[in-house]
């Protein structure tokens, strides 16, 4: 599945926040943001309590992903 629009790359970012999410969800998001490194911010940062959308507008700077 290719993740194109936000409300999709959100969900996919609360899957991997929750713990819901593996490796498979992380390589989609790294593929979805164009970030080959978009685990830092889910190993560096403290993202608990975070919400989804706000993680989304810091890895993405609140721009819409074009279809991939």
């Amino acid at each position: 599945m290719i993740y194109s629009t936000r409300t999709e790359i959100v969900e996919l970012i609360r899957l991997i926040q929750s713990g819901e999410g593996g490796s498979k969800e992380l390589k989609t998001l790294e593929r979805a943001t164009g970030n080959p490194n978009v685990w830092i911010f889910f190993d560096v940062l403290e993202l608990e309590g975070m919400s989804p959308d706000k993680i989304f507008d810091l890895l993405c700077g609140n721009n819409e992903i074009s279809t991939l």
